[in-house]
């Protein structure tokens, strides 16, 4: 059976939360409550957020909170499992072509650089890794949001 954490400070749909093996967190991502969550519930061999906020925000309290995860970790214990995946939505404030392009160009050349240092929370950081970059366009729920 799989095992979900869900950090969100919303609420978790019933219908997602009354599954087995899924487990809510409702606090903000970043918080101690949270990081004591996924010190518990480690490892991970998915990872999905979907913060409302600017991408490098969303790269940087990511990339933050697994190393204060990572370093509170014992006994050998991974936080990511190998393979994982780690999927971040991108937000976009406006829905104009130069808007989005300019979204889009400044999450391209910072993803590089944040996948790079997330490396390490593979294996411990021991084992050299090969990582895969892919973007892809989702619908998003609303007429008014932009993912």
């Amino acid at each position: 059976v799989p095992r979900i954490l869900s950090i969100d400070p919303g609420i978790l749909a019933h219908r997602i939360q009354s599954q087995e093996g899924v487990q809510h967190c409702q606090k903000d991502f970043t918080c101690d409550e949270s990081i004591e969550e996924m010190i518990n519930f480690a490892p991970f061999s998915a990872c999905v957020c979907d913060a409302s906020t600017d991408a490098s925000e969303v790269f940087d309290k990511v990339t933050s909170t697994f190393q204060k995860v990572c370093d509170r970790l014992k006994d050998g214990k991974l936080l990511l499992e190998n393979p994982s995946v780690v999927v971040v939505t991108i937000k976009c404030p406006y829905k104009t072509e130069n808007s989005l392009a300019r979204v889009l160009e400044k999450v391209s050349n910072q993803l590089p650089g944040t996948i790079e240092s997330m490396l390490k929370f593979f294996e411990g950081g021991k084992v050299a890794m090969n990582a895969k970059c892919t973007m892809v366009h989702l619908m998003a729920n609303s007429d008014s949001e932009r993912t």
